[in-house]
C-alpha cells in the first residue's frame, strides 16, 4: 500500500496542490459534478471515454462509481487511485497504480486542461512513493498521437519500450524504480 498525502508544485503557476489518496474523499455532489466536468473535456474524454461510452457524455452515475472503483481498491489492497486537489479543493487531476503487483505494475493519469502544470510533479510524487513501497518497475501505456502524456513520462525518466508491440496505436514506457 502506498499511504501519499503530499504537496504537488504547479510547475507553470508554481501554486501548490495536494496530492491524496482517494479514499480520504467523499463524494459530495460537488466533486461528482467537477469529475464529470474534467471527464468530458475534449483531450479526456476523446483518450478515455469515447469508445467505450460510445460517444455518450460521462455522467455523474459514472463519476460516482469512480469514487466506489477509487475506495474499493484501497480497501481491498489491490490498486491504488489518488486525485489532485487545487488550493480551492476542486479535484484538478488523478492518477493510480493498477495493481498492487510490485515487480512490474501499470500507472495511469489524467489531468484537467484547466490545470496545466501539475501532472509532471504528479507522477514524480507517486514514483518517489511507489519506490519506498517496494515497487521495482512502473510503466504506462500511451497513446503514439498523445505528446503531453509522452512528455509527461519522459520527464519522469520512463524510457519507450521499442520491443513492446501488443497495440499498434500505443507506446509502452518503462522505470525501473528499483535501481
Amino acid at each position: 500500500m502506498i499511504p501519499i498525502q503530499c504537496q504537488i508544485e504547479n510547475y507553470l503557476t508554481h501554486v501548490q496542490y495536494e496530492l491524496k489518496p482517494i479514499n480520504m474523499l467523499s463524494s459530495t455532489p460537488d466533486r461528482i459534478e467537477q469529475l464529470v466536468r474534467i471527464c468530458n473535456e475534449p483531450p479526456i474524454y476523446s483518450i478515455l471515454f469515447e469508445k467505450k461510452l460510445k460517444g455518450e457524455p460521462y455522467s455523474a452515475e459514472q463519476a460516482q462509481g469512480f469514487f466506489e472503483w477509487g475506495n474499493k481498491g484501497w480497501r481491498e489492497g489491490a490498486y491504488f487511485c489518488f486525485v489532485v486537489e487545487s488550493p480551492a479543493g476542486e479535484i484538478a487531476a488523478a492518477i493510480d497504480i493498477k495493481s498492487s503487483h510490485k515487480e512490474f505494475a501499470e500507472v495511469g493519469y489524467w489531468s484537467s486542461s484547466k490545470h496545466r502544470g501539475i501532472m509532471s510533479n504528479t507522477l514524480a510524487a507517486l514514483v518517489k512513493a511507489a519506490g519506498t513501497a517496494g515497487y521495482q518497475t512502473l510503466f504506462a501505456r500511451v497513446r503514439k498521437s498523445n505528446l503531453a502524456s509522452i512528455k509527461v513520462l519522459t520527464n519522469n525518466q520512463f524510457i519507450r519500450d521499442d520491443a513492446w508491440m501488443e497495440e499498434p496505436t500505443h507506446f509502452r514506457y518503462l522505470q525501473n524504480i528499483a535501481l
